[in-house]
């Protein structure tokens, strides 16, 4: 889309809107590791000879903010849970499988065994799509969490304008826009939250975000 207005977005990995004149206006941008936008704020805003937008168009407070929510930590505990839950319940399945498999080499047909046998193979089945279901997710976690890692936290890419009035979130700390600025990227150090050159250190970060076609 070309704008995300006064609105809550919360991705996984990675936020980014494409078009090269869109924008992002009030609301909460979350997402686990990157967010790139064109610009923060709307079109055309006007600011006084100081650089800070006017009170009569100043806009709604806009938060963007990167980094594992204790949320994504919670999530990331209970796959793994419903997941051993699941192999567990699929390894009890197949136990009683090969009983009754068994049993029916030894005795014969049996019309009961049989109708007790077809309710443990769907119940194993199941189990094998929740534990494959809930192992993917797990993986998509642990590749948010190696690139939270890789990224230090978090970095959030302005391409073109960001205006004052706008909070930076990077690892629970907190950065708030004093002036307009252009070509920012804000991530995480020792000191707090430090700002570069968005063109370079996107150099960095290209693999990551979709790449229009030319």
């Amino acid at each position: 889309d070309d704008f995300v207005l006064n609105s809550k977005v919360f991705c996984g990995s990675t936020l980014q809107v494409t078009a090269p004149y869109g924008y992002v206006y009030g609301g909460v941008i979350q997402a686990g590791n990157l967010i790139l936008l064109p610009n923060v704020g709307l079109p055309g805003t006007k600011e006084t000879k100081s650089g800070k937008v006017s009170e009569e168009n100043s806009e709604p407070h806009t938060i963007l903010e990167v980094g594992i929510t204790t949320n994504n930590r919670k999530q990331f505990n209970e796959l793994q849970k419903l997941t051993d839950t699941a192999l567990q319940s699929l390894q009890d399945n197949l136990t009683e499988i090969d009983t009754i498999l068994k049993e029916l080499e030894a005795g014969g047909w049996d019309e009961k065994k049989i109708e007790t046998l077809s309710e443990f193979e769907t119940k194993a089945e199941k189990n094998v799509i929740s534990a494959f279901t809930n192992l993917r997710k797990r993986e998509t976690h642990i590749e948010i969490k190696d690139l939270n890692r890789i990224s230090n936290g978090g970095v959030v890419f302005i391409t073109g304008k960001i205006l004052t009035g706008t909070a930076i979130n990077v690892r629970r700390s907190r950065f708030n826009v004093p002036v307009t600025a252009t070509d920012k990227a804000y991530s995480f150090d020792e000191n707090g939250i430090k700002f570069n050159s968005c063109k370079e250190l996107l150099k960095n970060y290209q693999q990551y975000f979709f790449r229009m076609p030319a």
